[in-house]
């Protein structure tokens, strides 16, 4: 996971700089690395097991910030297939975001 880790990072610099689409590719790639994992979720350690919440979690912030709400709900939804209890929490902060800026009726 460590390469997965290092690329979290250095998208979140990129993402505090406002670079958002170079901090996408990091997280997707990030994303990529770790989903490409031969090990099922259930038995990835509780360290890997949050990179993959956190690298899809900065997806769908990134997405967000780029107004791409489908691919920010779709991150949201890759999380549930890692942890239900994220995927239940994000995807009312979610919800709540996109009802608060009006665009429920475009997706």
């Amino acid at each position: 996971m460590t390469g997965a880790t290092c690329l979290k990072e250095k998208g979140t610099k990129y993402f505090k700089d406002s670079k958002y689409n170079l901090a996408l590719k990091l997280y997707t790639r990030g994303a990529e690395l770790v989903n490409d994992s031969a090990i099922p979720t259930e038995k990835l350690t509780e360290e890997a097991r949050s990179i993959r919440v956190s690298l899809h979690l900065n997806l769908a912030i990134v997405h967000l910030k780029l107004s791409k709400y489908t691919l920010a709900i779709k991150a949201c939804q890759d999380v549930s297939l890692i942890s239900v209890s994220y995927y239940m929490m994000l995807s009312t902060v979610l919800l709540c975001a996109l009802r608060f800026l009006g665009t429920m009726d475009r997706i």
